[in-house]
Order: structure tokens, then sequence, then C-alpha cells
């Protein structure tokens, strides 16, 4: 009787550890993936304004400090979304996100809180940064960013962002086109832009659109209002442009660099070269020259080297 119990508990007991641990394996999938990798490098950006009074007027943050108005209702909105791309807490989104914005608030995705303000604006583009106002140091996790023209039309994309003040959602689409125009007022605002089949909704604006790898590929700006399933984002190509003025010695060292490198793709590999030289005598320097490495630092791009030297 005993070896008949034995024998019963032996073989079923397989069969309670494996109801118990399902394999979910065939679930985490690349898009799944790509989400885990980036959706910490996400915030969502609110503005926060205040109604004060007497009289029952709204008063700007500079009026109340020099009438001494008092507090009397406080209000947040979500405007929209943005991407961490330093630790030390400077954050990319859309310039139109902060534009009327007075009192700047980010929120991470595992709840962490910070006000900021703008410290570089690029209207022509599009694009601001701001920088997380932070006692301590920042060990804030980066985005990594695609390298300029590494796309594929029909790729499956993703995008993260807070439509509707719905923050840290996540839509799936493809790549439809590059290229678009973007035309206001007769006038083209860009030429460049990708198409995706993913709806830019109010609050989307600023979040990142990412391929398969985890990598930005371009910020999410606008949407094709007269159709669905029709979103725009700014290339890549674009953002890095905007990111190596900020980190460019000229913005934050005021001094000037003898050469100006930019980011050349092929054969699916990046490099930093030389674009052209400012200063005749450039120690040897010649244009066309890739640069793979500055001291210890190994360098892919054009923001990598600028963001080192930095």
């Amino acid at each position: 009787m005993n070896v008949k119990v034995f024998i019963y508990v032996l073989f079923i007991c397989p069969l309670l550890v494996m109801a118990q641990s399902p394999d979910k394996s065939h679930r985490y999938t690349p898009a799944v993936r790509a989400v885990f990798k980036t959706m910490p490098s996400v915030v969502s950006v609110s503005s926060i304004t205040y109604s004060v009074n007497e009289k029952g007027f709204i008063s700007s943050r500079k009026d109340r400090e020099i009438k001494h108005l008092p507090v009397v209702e406080r209000k947040e909105k979500v405007l929209g979304s943005g991407v961490i791309f330093d630790r030390s807490g400077l954050i990319l989104t859309n310039e139109h996100v902060i534009r009327e914005a007075e009192f700047i608030r980010v929120k991470t995705y595992n709840g962490d809180v910070y006000t900021a303000h703008v410290v570089y604006k690029n209207i022509q583009d599009d694009l601001a940064i701001l920088k997380i106002r932070h006692k301590e140091e920042l060990n804030l996790p980066p985005i990594t960013f695609a390298f300029p023209g590494d796309i594929f039309l029909a790729e499956t994309v993703l995008t993260i962002g807070n439509p509707l003040g719905l923050t840290f959602s996540v839509s799936e689409g493809i790549l439809s086109s590059n290229r678009r125009r973007l035309e206001m007022d007769n006038k083209v605002i860009f030429d460049d832009l990708l198409q995706t089949s993913i709806k830019v909704n109010p609050g989307n604006s600023g979040g990142p659109l990412i391929n398969l790898a985890g990598e930005m590929i371009g910020m999410m700006t606008a949407s094709q209002t007269k159709a669905s399933g029709i979103g725009f984002a700014i290339p890549v190509a674009r953002l890095e442009k905007t990111l190596i003025r900020w980190y460019s010695p000229e913005n934050l060292l005021k001094a000037q660099l003898s050469f100006i490198v930019e980011t050349k793709f092929a054969s699916h590999k990046g490099s930093a070269v030389i674009k052209e030289l400012n200063d005749a005598g450039s120690n040897g320097l010649k244009k066309g020259l890739v640069i793979t490495r500055v001291n210890d630092q190994e360098i892919h791009t054009a923001l990598d080297f600028y963001r080192y030297i930095s």
C-alpha cells in the first residue's frame, strides 16, 4: 500500500509544479523587451498654475511674488512626454509642450517627481531641453538613440507617452514612410518627418518612437487630424543636431572647437567623422577623419563625441 501511494505522488508532483509555474517565455516578445528597456527613460511633463486672489484673478508666478498674493488654488495639467538623455537629469521634449508652462514638473515611471526648468530651446525644430532641479547628484537612465538613418519601412515601432493624461501608455504600429513634409501657413516647417501608423494624441508629444531594439528613432510630435492612424515623429538625426548644439563647447564652455563632427551611417554601422575644419592649422586633422576613441571612451556618433568632451 505504501509503495503504491509513493508512486502516485511521484507522478503527480511534476504536474503540480508545471501548473504553478507556466512557461511565459513566449510572451516575452521583442516588443516587450523594447518597452522594458525604454520605459525608465521616459517621463511625463506637467505644468502647474496657481489661482491667486483677493479679486478672483489668475496671476503669474512673477506677479504673485511681487504682490505677495496668497495661493487659493493649484492646478496641474499633463502637457506631454519627454525622454531622459543624460544621467544628470537632462530631458528632451517638444518645445510646444512647454511653451505656455509657468512651472514644470516631471514624473518618472517609478514614481519619482521632480521640478524642472527650460535650459535650451530650438523653436525652429520644435525641441526643448529641460533640467531637473535637484540638490543631490542624479543617476537617471538615459535613452538609447538609434543611428541616424537606421530605419526600415514597415518595421514595427512603438511609442510610450501620456495620451490624454493616461501616463506611460504604450502604442504599437509600423514605420509607414520617411521624409514627410509638414507645412504651416504655406511654409515648410519640416521635410524629413517619420510617418507612423501610431496616432499622436494630446500628451503623446515629446515621447519616443522606438524600434524593437529599444532604440529611439524619433520623437512623436504631430498627427494628421483628418485621418486616423497617421502620426509624425522628428527623426533622430534632427534630435542629434539639437543635442550637439547643447553639448558644444561654444554653448557649455564658451570656447570654440577647431572642427565640426557629424555622424555617418553605412553598412549598419555608425561613426563620428570630421565634417569640416574651422581652422586651417588643426593639428594635422583632416576632413573625413573617423574618430573612434577619445582617451578611453569609445566613440560611435557625433553625439558621443560632443557629450564626452563637454
